[in-house]
């Protein structure tokens, strides 16, 4: 009974507490790996009346490192253009109880060039002080996030172009045995996924052209300009600012641009409107808004109006034979932007733009004016026509002038001669004129003194180019044939000439001077009209047998109009002058409505 008893009390004292003792740490990510965890057990028990202590065994055990984290965000996605450099944020915090040690590398695709940037200042945009990795090995601290950039150069991808970025973090930590260390997941990796599409404008610019027929100076030479974008996006501006694309067109040798300096030039096709241009030189540049190509529209064109030169050579562009060139190449290649760079797309050609195989066809005839192309003379004087002739061919021409009647009043003869009152060049006369050279004819007629006032002389005066080919572009019936009138009216300008008075020591007079005595003699010229007229020039000869008295009235002055003296020189300064035989006066020359002037010189009898 004593034993039970005791076994009894034994069974009731026995109440054991076992002390599991622990190191614990209290990290968000758990327990630093290599911390060293140790476990004794303690028992207190009777025996026989005496307590007594047991201690067992010691177990120690070292907390394992188990490698974990993640990617922020868990995957991602970016469109783009190609020929671009961007920049996508990813973060990566290690979740695990160790400083983790790891390497970094990207998959291949064609066309990219992939790196990671630390994004030092956590903006998610790259900016100064962001530093490209060398190595693509790392180490992260516990609980600590880094922040990146992936920076990805794009080259030329096609249009709707998808890559799959793939970033894979993967672990480099080993087992530290002289820190007991283990690392329970070594094959443990990480990937972060960014889908990355190609966006971008595939602008075609298609040029086509023919040659008129017969390639004249100054026929029409009209370029289709086309664009289209088969893409998938709109295009950025060639220099990103002003939202453009932008070409140039040289114009080449023989030809010239029909639309001046600048402007616009009108749109068909995709959304209308028109595109823009400036000329410096021989380059056209042109500017395009780029809604102009979104992808959604259809083709766009315009044209470019050019002609082959009519004033290159001496006025007429080129000469007969002389090839005319022009060539896709004269068009530069289009300039767009593609988010961030400047790109070029070159010029296809299509139509029948030709290169060096027309030549210059022989363009003829003539263009000429007549001033003025009418006329108010009385009977008895004489009014003279002056026409400016121009040969508009490329060949040196003979041009035959025919002078007929084209009025009911009066059939007067008129003059035609190449020298204002020059030599009467005859009946239908013929002058031979360069190619772009302007000649000038004088057509005069003096009315009978029979003529009444209101009537008239009508003459059709026209011009007929010598020569085979085809008449020059833009020729009119104008251009070579005029009609002008001349209107009989009552005369309002008279002059008259009289020896005034006589100054003798020798008993003449005015109509039977002497040798040595002197004689003032008038020019009265009168406007009986109602308008002043003005550019007179008067010509009076000095009498053979008589000498100007250069100092009549003053020293260096023998003329007098009126009663102001003028200078015998032709000096700018007066209306008349002495040339050294005559009297003249000058185009300053006029008188008044009704009114009238008189003009006084003196000459010795020799």
């Amino acid at each position: 009974m004593k034993n039970n008893k005791m076994f009894s009390r034994l069974g009731v004292a026995m109440v054991a507490i076992l002390l599991l003792s622990s190191i614990q740490f209290s990290l968000a990510s758990g327990t630093a790996a290599g911390t060293a965890i140790t476990n004794t057990a303690n028992v207190t028990f009777t025996d026989g009346g005496n307590t007594k202590n047991k201690t067992s065994n010691t177990v120690s055990l070292y907390v394992g490192h188990k490698v974990a984290g993640a990617f922020t965000p868990t995957e991602g996605s970016i469109t783009t253009y190609d020929n671009v450099t961007y920049y996508y944020p990813v973060s990566y915090q290690n979740t695990s109880n160790r400083p983790t040690p790891y390497t970094i590398s990207f998959n291949s695709n064609s066309g990219y060039t992939l790196s990671l940037v630390a994004d030092v200042d956590n903006s998610g945009t790259f900016t100064a002080g962001d530093t490209t990795f060398t190595y693509n090995r790392d180490s992260i601290g516990v609980d600590v996030t880094k922040h990146y950039l992936i920076k990805a150069v794009v080259a030329t991808v096609a249009d709707l172009n998808i890559a799959n970025i793939v970033l894979t973090l993967t672990n480099a930590g080993v087992n530290h045995s002289a820190n007991n260390i283990v690392v329970l997941n070594p094959a443990f990796t990480k990937t972060f996924a960014l889908t990355s599409t190609i966006n971008k404008p595939i602008v075609s610019f298609t040029v086509s052209g023919s040659a008129p027929s017969p390639l004249i100076p100054g026929a029409a030479f009209n370029y289709s300009i086309a664009f289209d974008n088969s893409g998938s996006a709109t295009p950025y501006s060639y220099n990103n600012v002003s939202g453009l694309v932008r070409f140039t067109y040289t114009i080449p040798t023989n030809f010239t641009f029909g639309g001046g300096g600048s402007g616009t030039l009108a749109l068909t096709g995709g959304a209308g409107g028109t595109i823009a241009y400036s000329v410096s030189g021989s380059v056209i540049t042109f500017t395009l808004d780029t809604t102009k190509l979104a992808p959604a529209l259809a083709a766009t064109s315009f044209t470019l109006p050019i002609t082959i030169n009519q004033s290159l050579v001496n006025g007429t562009g080129p000469a007969p034979g002389q090839p005319v060139i022009t060539a896709t190449t004269d068009f530069s290649s289009i300039a767009y932007g593609s988010g961030q760079n400047p790109l070029t797309q070159s010029v296809s050609a299509s139509g029948t733009i030709f290169n060096g195989t027309a030549v210059v066809a022989t363009s003829i005839g003539g263009k000429f004016t007549v001033t003025p192309s009418n006329a108010n003379v009385a009977a008895n004087e004489t009014n003279e026509y002056v026409y400016t002739l121009k040969n508009m061919g490329n060949a040196a021409a003979t041009f035959t002038f025919t002078d007929v009647q084209d009025g009911v009043d009066l059939d007067t003869e008129h003059l035609i001669a190449q020298t204002s009152n020059g030599t009467d060049l005859g009946t239908n006369p013929t002058v031979s004129v360069d190619p772009g050279t302007t000649i000038q004819v004088y057509v005069r007629v003096t009315v009978p003194g029979s003529a009444s006032n209101g009537q008239s002389i009508v003459r059709k005066i026209t011009v007929t180019s010598g020569g085979i080919g085809t008449l020059y572009t833009g020729a009119v019936l104008s251009d070579y044939e005029h009609t002008i009138t001349t209107n009989v009216v009552s005369s309002t300008f008279s002059i008259t000439l009289a020896a005034e008075s006589i100054f003798t020591t020798n008993g003449g007079t005015t109509s039977n001077p002497y040798p040595g005595d002197v004689i003032t003699f008038t020019l009265t010229v009168e406007n009986t009209g109602g308008t002043a007229i003005s550019n007179i020039l008067i010509s009076n000869l000095i009498p053979t047998g008589m000498t100007f008295v250069s100092n009549g009235f003053s020293d260096g002055k023998g003329i007098k109009i009126d009663t102001i003296e003028q200078t015998n020189d032709n000096d700018g300064v007066d209306d008349a002058y002495y040339d050294g035989s005559s009297i003249r006066t000058k185009n300053t020359f006029a008188i008044g409505a009704s009114s009238s002037k008189v003009i006084r010189y003196k000459c010795t009898v020799n």
